[in-house]
């Protein structure tokens, strides 16, 4: 993980490990309930694992991101005849209005500025009844009233009625459902947010978002790496492979208010 990334490859801790299976579970979850054959469009692809899971239920989707290195990267990874990568700016994606069924778009808005334009760029090229699916950190359970997000890279992050009321600026039906995870890994997640936490209650100036980017990232790790525990015993080597994701968490239609993250269904 790099502080904005989730780069499966480089996953140190059992925190990184649970985030990249809660973004395995994400597609899984979503791969189930989007038409067979749709045209998709993952908006902020990142490393591409994802796009490559709904790359088999789709009939093409194409995953664009700002960072050129990246999309190569993904590219030459995951890169089939339905399942294709280009760089974005941030702002525009360059495919005409009314051309896809699907647009996903996972750990992505709170790190955009303008997140008014991007949505309404979502929703320029959804075709009519299509849907707009889209996933962020749950700021109820993360940060006091007030508190800005520990990730230095995230703008914002949103409560529930915050994430409704953005997307409900371009579409008329939202339904917000939530992310929870199950058993075992829920306490982890928990004490990975009291972590973070108390990381920042330490920086009472602020400094991390003045300090480089790069420093801070570097100090999060050490301090991470500190506080690091064996993995419980309870956990078999197995548990977390991403085959074992869709166990591991669970889609709520009740107490979104608690999950780990709140996910947006919109239609066109």
């Amino acid at each position: 993980m790099n502080g904005k990334r989730i780069l499966p490859d480089k996953i140190r801790f059992e925190s990184e490990r649970l985030l990249y299976l809660k973004q395995v579970y994400t597609y899984n979850w979503v791969r189930k309930i989007i038409p067979l054959r749709s045209l998709c469009l993952d908006l902020g692809c990142g490393e591409g694992y994802g796009t490559k899971i709904l790359s088999s239920g789709a009939q093409e989707i194409t995953g664009v991101d700002i960072e050129a290195e990246v999309v190569n990267k993904a590219s030459y990874k995951y890169a089939s005849k339905n399942c294709l990568f280009k760089q974005y700016d941030g702002k525009k994606i360059s495919f005409p209005e009314n051309t896809f069924d699907v647009v996903v778009s996972f750990q992505v808005i709170e790190h955009v500025k303008d997140d008014f334009g991007f949505i309404s760029e979502a929703h320029r090229v959804l075709k009519k009844g299509g849907m707009f699916i889209l996933a962020t950190p749950n700021k109820d359970i993360r940060l006091p009233k007030n508190q800005k997000p520990w990730n230095i890279h995230h703008v914002r992050e949103y409560s529930l009625n915050g994430f409704k009321g953005v997307l409900k600026n371009s579409f008329s039906e939202v339904e917000i459902l939530g992310i929870q995870a199950v058993g075992k890994v829920k306490e982890i997640e928990q004490e990975r947010i009291r972590q973070n936490l108390k990381i920042i209650s330490w920086d009472f100036l602020n400094l991390r978002r003045i300090l480089p980017k790069c420093i801070v990232v570097n100090i999060v790790r050490i301090v991470h790496l500190l506080k690091s525990k064996k993995n419980n015993p309870e956990f078999k080597s197995g548990d977390f492979l991403p085959e074992n994701a869709d166990s591991l968490y669970k889609m709520e239609t009740q107490g979104v208010e608690n999950a780990l993250d709140i996910v947006g269904v919109c239609r066109k």
